[in-house]
């Protein structure tokens, strides 16, 4: 069965690919003029494409995305704009990871021992707070104030934090957010650097 491929369009903008047979069989019925017997006879009719589309060859079919269409013929789009794009869109998902890394949660061993601490944006506010008051003048003696910390066995608990062991939480929670962003900015870097779109989907926050 002959293929015909066709581009989706929507205005000079390439949208996605199609396929359909070239033909469909349709059945005639007629009567003999002589004989007046019933006779049926099959004829390949051609399909017309969907609205909205352009003829392709299967190979473009399949490479659509690396194509655009200029004064109504598919051209191949330059390497340079197709390395622009895909920066864009791994810098946007290295953000996107980086802040998800950033708020979720860090190691402190201000307790003596690890502990995971909750670092979502309510959480980060919540320390500074915390630190904040550790540091102001004239606190009472054994004064603390309490945390959630979870344990190396996966316990959280809202954990009493004296002075020093806040602030050396706080001091954790800034060195994870500095480490997540130098690590963002190395792979931003990467990106920029990278000549081809395989080159720059390979940089992942992983």
């Amino acid at each position: 069965m002959t293929i015909n491929y066709y581009l989706l369009t929507m205005g000079d903008l390439i949208v996605g690919p199609g396929s359909q047979p070239a033909t469909q069989t349709q059945t005639q019925m007629a009567t003999d003029p002589i004989t007046g017997e019933l006779t049926t006879t099959t004829i390949d009719v051609p399909l017309p494409l969907p609205s909205g589309c352009i003829p392709c060859t299967q190979a473009q079919a399949e490479t659509w995305q690396s194509l655009e269409l200029v004064n109504g013929v598919l051209q191949p789009i330059p390497t340079a704009s197709l390395v622009a794009t895909a920066q864009a869109i791994q810098a946007a998902q290295l953000t996107t990871d980086c802040k998800s890394a950033i708020t979720g949660g860090f190691v402190s061993s201000a307790l003596g021992s690890p502990h995971t601490y909750p670092s979502t944006t309510i959480d980060q506010h919540n320390l500074a707070a915390s630190v904040i008051a550790s540091l102001l003048p004239n606190l009472p003696s054994g004064w603390t104030t309490p945390f959630w910390a979870m344990n190396n066995v996966g316990t959280w608990s809202f954990m009493p934090h004296t002075a020093a062991q806040i602030q050396q939480v706080g001091l954790d929670g800034k060195a994870w957010v500095v480490s997540c962003q130098e690590k963002l900015a190395g792979l931003n870097a990467q990106i920029a650097a990278a000549q081809t779109v395989a080159a720059v989907q390979a940089v992942t926050w992983s």
